[in-house]
């Protein structure tokens, strides 16, 4: 029995090991400058180009961008404010998981690339959701009630509520995107969503398990590797429920019953993410 938890320690790690693999710490602080470098100059473009009234009411005063000299119209100037938004917001969050992640020492080259999309994908769902509100989608259009209509309606535009919500839907990007969803679910509503043969959000991978293999008549909890584990993730040994606890989205654990380690042979494990991902493996029943 000593062997066999040996052996399963060891293949948990060598799991583990494959999943994390740490960037160089050159690439850690050249990521950590970079991010303080954008933030500042998103700061700067922010205060610079922020869109200020002229005493007429009529325009939005001109501005300095490295001391060059600009005269925007208004509705182009204020999208430019919400694409500012957006970036830092979504800089905020990634800023914060980036210092989370190297100070726990668990930041791994995997995650790289979607702290660095994280930016113009922040800027993206700001600028989706300005066309969204202006648009009428969310909130109602503008109006001047009592009044002649505005010769532009950019110019009765509140700039702190739409930086404000563009920032937010950079931050909480996963929040924002639902949102998007519900309001394009509103407008393109289908009384039956169309069945498709191959869901691409679906996919079916390989589960890594410690320990690798079980003694008869030994039930033990599995230790199980993968990823996107939720909550609500579930777990079957031949065909048959058990119960899941999620220790992190990459793993997870599996309590085997006695009835599973009855006899001797194979024990097929699978475990399905409520988005339909698949992951499945096979583990020996060795003889005591």
């Amino acid at each position: 029995m000593t062997d066999l938890t040996a052996d399963g320690a060891s293949d948990h790690g060598n799991a583990k090991a494959e999943l994390i693999t740490p960037p160089a710490i050159h690439t850690v602080n050249l990521m950590g400058a970079l991010y303080l470098i954008i933030t500042v100059v998103f700061f700067y473009l922010l205060v610079a180009t922020w869109p200020v009234l002229e005493s007429d009411g009529h325009s939005f005063k001109s501005f300095h961008i490295f001391l060059s000299r600009h005269s925007w119209e208004p509705d182009k100037q204020m999208l430019f404010t919400v694409m500012v938004a957006g970036a830092l917001g979504s800089l905020t969050h990634t800023m914060t998981s980036f210092g989370d992640y190297v100070g726990n020492r668990q930041l791994s080259t995997n995650w790289l690339w979607f702290m660095i999309l994280r930016v113009p994908i922040g800027m993206t769902l700001a600028v989706l959701f300005y066309f969204i509100v202006r648009g009428g989608l969310l909130l109602p259009t503008l109006s001047a009630p009592g009044g002649p209509a505005p010769t532009n309606s950019t110019l009765q535009l509140n700039p702190y509520g739409m930086a404000a919500f563009a920032a937010l839907a950079g931050m909480f990007s996963k929040q924002a995107t639902d949102k998007l969803a519900a309001v394009f679910d509103a407008v393109f509503a289908m009384k039956k969503p169309v069945e498709r043969d191959n869901p691409l959000t679906a996919r079916d991978a390989e589960l890594k398990v410690a320990p690798a293999k079980l003694t008869q008549g030994k039930p033990e909890e599995l230790t199980v590797t993968g990823s996107g584990f939720q909550t609500e993730t579930k777990a079957t040994v031949n065909g048959k429920d058990r119960t899941f606890k999620k220790s992190s989205a990459t793993e997870g654990k599996i309590a085997l019953l006695e009835e599973d380690v009855r006899n001797v042979g194979e024990l097929v494990i699978v475990v399905v993410n409520p988005n339909k991902d698949v992951f499945r493996t096979t583990i020996k029943v060795l003889a005591a």
